[in-house]
C-alpha cells in the first residue's frame, strides 16, 4: 500500500518486503560506516562489534534481495534469519549503553518489524510458493 501511493503501482508484499530489505541493509552499511571512521560524537567501546563486519552484513543484505529476484527463493529464510537477529540486535545493542546509541533502536527495529511482516504475511508466502 505505501509504494502504490509513491510509485502509482501496488507490489506485493514479498517485493515490499524485499524492498525493506534493502533498505534495512543500507542503513547496516550506514552505521558501520559511521563506527569504521573516527568522530567526536559517537565513541565505540572496546567490546563492540568490528565496523567492517557491520557493513559485510548491510551489503549481504542489499545484495539478497537482488539474489532471491533471479530466482534463487531460499535465500529468503536467510534473509527472515537476518531480520530476525537484527531486530534482537535493536534492543541488545542499546540495553547497557549510554545515551548516545538511543536513537538506533528505532531506526532499525522499525524497519526489521516492516521486514517481517512483508515476507511472513500469509500473501507474501503465498507468493514465495508459487
Amino acid at each position: 500500500m505505501l509504494f502504490k501511493f509513491l510509485t502509482g503501482k501496488e507490489i506485493s508484499n514479498l517485493q515490499t518486503g524485499l524492498i525493506f530489505s534493502q533498505a534495512a541493509g543500507l542503513i547496516w552499511v550506514f552505521i558501520g560506516l559511521m563506527l569504521l571512521f573516527p568522530s567526536d560524537t559517537i565513541t565505540v567501546n572496546d567490546g563492540g562489534p568490528p565496523a567492517p563486519i557491520l557493513v559485510l552484513v548491510g551489503v549481504v543484505r542489499i545484495l539478497l534481495p537482488i539474489i532471491i529476484g533471479r530466482g534463487v527463493k531460499i535465500l529468503v529464510w536467510v534473509s527472515i534469519l537476518l531480520s530476525i537477529l537484527a531486530f534482537a540486535n535493536g534492543f541488545l545493542a542499546t540495553m547497557n549503553n549510554d545515551i548516545q546509541f538511543i536513537w538506533f533502536l528505532p531506526l532499525t527495529v522499525l524497519v526489521e518489524i516492516a521486514v517481517l511482516y512483508n515476507l511472513l504475511s500469509p500473501k507474501g508466502r503465498q507468493e514465495l510458493n508459487s
